[in-house]
């Protein structure tokens, strides 16, 4: 069981943490790096908060009502994204 644990967080960690660098790059490139690194404090203290909030919260919400809020959050996001591409992918079509 361990050996799972080590390779799903090794996945996570080079994979997504992978992924977060070069789109932290691309950011800082665009809108410049002190901006980047306002947005970046902001969230790190954001995801903190949110961190103990939801943590601690545990007994006053039931963790099953937090699972459901998160699934539809994360739900709600993925299908907002891919109807973003389908719409892109309409409109390169149109001016094919």
């Amino acid at each position: 069981m361990e050996l799972v644990v080590l390779v799903a967080s090794l996945k996570f960690f080079f994979v997504e943490g992978g992924e977060q660098f070069i789109v932290g790059i691309q950011t800082a490139k665009k809108i410049g790096l002190k901006e980047t690194i306002r947005i970046t404090i902001a969230g790190i203290s954001f995801a903190t908060i949110l961190f103990f909030l939801l943590f601690y919260s545990h007994a006053l919400i039931s963790t099953r009502w937090l699972e459901l809020a998160l699934v539809i959050t994360l739900y709600f996001f993925a299908a907002s994204m891919f109807k973003e591409v389908l719409e892109k992918e309409h409109e390169e079509k149109e001016f094919d």
